[in-house]
């Protein structure tokens, strides 16, 4: 079983104590059928990780599932399986009045796929939540923020839409940009691509 004090350090013949030691404290403990972890800060806001998955390195995560905050509203986290890198779907807010439903696209670059488009929806189903592969029809999304990627697999642009993504001239567009290393470079060529040089903001500047 896991169970301790986070920013403490452990004392004492056979480690039989906790001295506190200085910064942020909080508790983690084992849920009580054991199939996950809650960690409750010191302010008393609960983080809930769900069972731990492995990854294709063999590496065990807890995936975050909930954020619970000291009057009892939830943030809901709803995972993909292994297959879409057990990454955020859909995040509930307080009620399931509505939802972000995170889409993600794979990048021949990325050890990981990478978030794509973040869409803001309305839940015609409220107080429940729409159930994994529903086919419950939506509105139209509130809003939509698309991400966009280059070559190497870095953020190029961040465009944000009125309704869905690419259904109009976006609102609003960010740019970033890298910096481009010489194949001779003394620099490792692959890290020093990933500097940034040169951002744009939705003004143009």
């Amino acid at each position: 079983a896991v169970s301790g004090v986070l920013g403490s350090r452990m004392t004492g013949a056979g480690f039989g104590g906790c001295a506190p030691q200085v910064g942020f404290h909080g508790t983690l403990t084992p849920t009580p059928l054991g199939d996950g972890l809650v960690y409750r800060a010191r302010g008393g806001t609960e983080y809930r990780y769900g069972s731990p998955r492995v990854d294709e390195r063999g590496s065990h995560h807890y995936p975050l599932t909930a954020i619970i905050d000291t009057v009892g509203n939830e943030l809901f986290l709803e995972l993909a399986g292994v297959e879409g890198d057990s990454q955020p779907r859909r995040i509930w807010a307080a009620g399931n009045a509505r939802f972000l439903e995170l889409e993600y696209v794979d990048h021949p670059r990325a050890k990981r796929q990478r978030l794509s488009k973040v869409r803001v929806r309305v839940n015609p189903v409220a107080p429940a939540r729409l159930q994994p592969g529903s086919t419950v029809p939506l509105p139209a999304p509130l809003l939509c923020v698309e991400y966009k990627y280059n070559t190497r697999g870095l953020l190029s642009f961040i465009e944000r839409y009125d309704n869905d993504c690419g259904s109009a001239t976006p609102l609003r567009t960010e740019g970033f940009e890298y910096a481009t290393v010489p194949i001779f470079s003394l620099w490792p060529r692959e890290a020093a691509e990933n500097n940034l040089n040169k951002y744009t903001d939705p003004n143009g500047v």
